[in-house]
């Protein structure tokens, strides 16, 4: 069986080193410090495939891919980092602030991981859009609890069930609408002042308010036929 090989002693067959822990047989770095922490295996987790993949803004699959890597900088991270001064919760001052307590998830049979893994998966009693919902929820209890702790503000809408839902509800429909094939082209449309008739004029006017209300300005400029 031996001899019916033809066995080439030349260069084009020289044996190489592969890196058997890549996908293309190459070494790096970052593979290597992954086997030394013993995570080599992260990638390899269902999870970040639902991060990734789950429908709505990319801001809020970057917020998702922060809390699963456990990355969002709590009251409880900040004292573990010498930034705070107590690690109980600045709301009610009695638990532990971790995000898991400022979503107010009690469950004790779940991990984090496995608390999101669960609920980026459509559930048939919520429906398809479930992990949509989910995710701005806590995209926005996030944002508010940042405002109250770092901005001294309770500028939180007074029916915040009312207002993460219309949120909701205008991320699916701008999904939906990019997503259909009867959108219309995109066309270029250049801008430009008109010149009104002879012996007429033309007012043209701008204005900006700092909030509403708030303080206003407008302006006005009055130009004849020839720009004048």
């Amino acid at each position: 069986m031996i001899k019916a090989f033809s066995l080439s002693l030349g260069d084009e067959n020289e044996d190489q080193l592969v890196w058997d822990r890549s996908s293309n047989g190459e070494f790096s770095i970052k593979l290597a410090i992954n086997i030394i922490r013993g995570n080599d295996q992260v990638e390899k987790d269902p999870i970040w495939q639902l991060i990734w993949h789950s429908r709505g803004p990319q801001c809020l699959r970057f917020f998702l891919w922060l809390y699963a890597y456990d990355r969002l900088m709590t009251n409880l991270k900040q004292f573990k980092r010498g930034l705070s001064s107590s690690p109980c919760c600045k709301s009610c001052s009695e638990a532990e602030e971790s995000f898991i307590h400022l979503m107010k998830t009690s469950s004790r049979t779940l991990l984090p991981h496995d608390w999101l893994f669960c609920n980026l998966k459509p559930q048939a009693q919520y429906g398809a859009h479930w992990p949509t919902l989910f995710t701005n929820t806590l995209w926005w209890i996030w944002k508010w609890h940042n405002i109250v702790c770092f901005e001294n503000s309770d500028h939180i809408p007074s029916n915040p069930e009312t207002f993460i839902k219309g949120r909701y509800r205008e991320i699916i429909k701008t999904l939906d609408t990019s997503s259909s094939s009867e959108l219309p082209l995109r066309s270029e449309l250049h801008i430009k002042w008109l010149a009104p008739p002879v012996d007429w004029v033309k007012l043209n006017v701008d204005g900006a308010s700092r909030g509403n209300p708030g303080l206003a300005r407008g302006v006005g400029v009055l130009q004849g036929s020839l720009g004048n």
